[in-house]
């Protein structure tokens, strides 16, 4: 019988401030696929918050002005939309990222978190993993902040 490993425990130092920060709260995720082109805002209510993940960026800059989080992990997407990343948005860079967005973004509010290939469980229990797409990483930091429900767009 193969045994279990045990999580890790992880403290969130970089999101620490965003803990619980959106209780219960449902969000809408808006990912760089060419699906987000038939997205229309009115669908959600404005008291939703907004996730740009990666170049969705851009699109938020063109049709909507605002999100309110901007996730992302690789450091050419910092320099590529940075000039996109609007001064109220906050945010939220995983793995190396967040270095580059601290000195690209030196203006925002950045957030950083890192993390593995491997699960690992917050002092609270919860587990966090955010490989193999940006879009994990900024569910499950969502999640920390409290967010419930999510409906994600422009994945494709």
């Amino acid at each position: 019988m193969k045994t279990a490993r045990p999580y890790r425990t992880f403290n969130p130092t970089g999101i620490a401030p965003l803990k619980d920060s959106l209780p219960g709260a449902t969000a809408v995720f808006c990912c760089a696929g060419t699906s987000l082109q038939s997205f229309q805002n009115e669908i959600a209510p404005r008291e939703w918050p907004r996730f740009a993940v990666n170049g969705a960026i851009r699109w938020f800059k063109q049709n909507w002005n605002v999100p309110d989080f901007w996730c992302l992990a690789d450091n050419p997407i910092v320099e590529h939309y940075a000039e996109d990343c609007l001064p109220i948005t906050t945010v939220l860079a995983l793995h190396e990222a967040g270095a580059t967005c601290k000195k690209v973004l030196h203006n925002r509010v950045v957030y950083t978190a890192d993390s593995t290939n491997e699960p690992i469980t917050y002092n609270d229990g919860k587990s966090f993993f955010s490989r193999g797409t940006v879009l994990i990483g900024a569910l499950e930091m969502a999640r920390y902040m409290g967010v419930r429900r999510a409906f994600v767009f422009g994945l494709d």
